[in-house]
C-alpha cells in the first residue's frame, strides 16, 4: 500500500515513541507490538505482525477514521498520535474543545465531521495542537487519580507529549 508522506512522517514519530514489543504486566493494554495492543486488537497475532501490517492498521483505523488527512500537518499528527495513545474519541473531543475555546462552535462529541473540520480552519494549527496536548497531559494526571498503579508510566507519557510538540 502506498501511504501519504504526512502519514509516514507521523508514523516515524509514533514508531520511535512506541518502540518494539512490550509485555509489561502493569501495562493495561497487555502485550503490545508496534504500539498495537492485545486489548485493542485481540484477534490479530501481534507477536508476528509485520511493520507493513502495522502501518496498514494505523492508516485505516486511526489516520483515515479520524480524518487526519483533512487537517494541516501539526493538527493531523497531534490528533493521530493522541488518538493512538489515549483513544480516538477522547482525542477528537480534545480537538473540539480546543476549537471551541470559550465559545461553542462545535459539539464536543468525539466524532470528526464536516463542522469540526470547517471550524478548525478558524484556529491557528499550532494553537489547536497545543490545546490537544494540554488536554492530553491533564488526562494523564486524571488517569493517575483513578489508577495510581500507573505512576511508573507518567514521566514517559509526559516526555512523549513534549517530544510530540517538538516534532510538529
Amino acid at each position: 500500500m502506498d501511504f501519504p508522506e504526512l502519514f509516514l512522517s507521523a508514523m516515524t514519530f509514533l514508531f520511535r515513541e512506541e518502540g518494539g514489543t512490550n509485555a509489561d504486566p502493569l501495562d493495561r493494554g497487555g502485550f503490545t507490538n508496534y504500539g498495537l495492543s492485545e486489548k485493542q486488537y485481540p484477534d490479530i497475532d501481534l507477536r508476528n505482525i509485520t511493520r507493513e501490517q502495522a502501518l496498514e492498521i494505523y492508516y485505516l483505523d486511526y489516520w483515515i477514521r479520524q480524518s487526519c488527512h483533512m487537517f494541516p500537518s501539526p493538527v493531523a499528527i497531534t490528533l493521530f498520535d493522541s488518538s493512538v495513545n489515549c483513544g480516538p474519541g477522547t482525542a477528537v473531543k480534545w480537538l473540539q474543545k480546543s476549537i471551541n475555546g470559550d465559545n461553542n462552535f462545535v459539539k464536543v462529541d468525539g466524532a470528526v465531521g464536516t463542522k469540526t473540520i470547517l471550524a478548525s480552519t478558524g484556529v491557528p494549527p499550532y494553537k489547536l495542537s497545543g490545546g490537544i496536548v494540554g488536554y492530553r497531559v491533564q488526562h494523564y494526571a486524571d488517569l493517575l487519580d483513578r489508577h495510581p498503579e500507573q505512576v511508573r508510566f507518567i514521566k514517559g507519557w509526559n516526555r512523549r507529549a513534549g517530544r510530540l510538540l517538538q516534532f510538529i
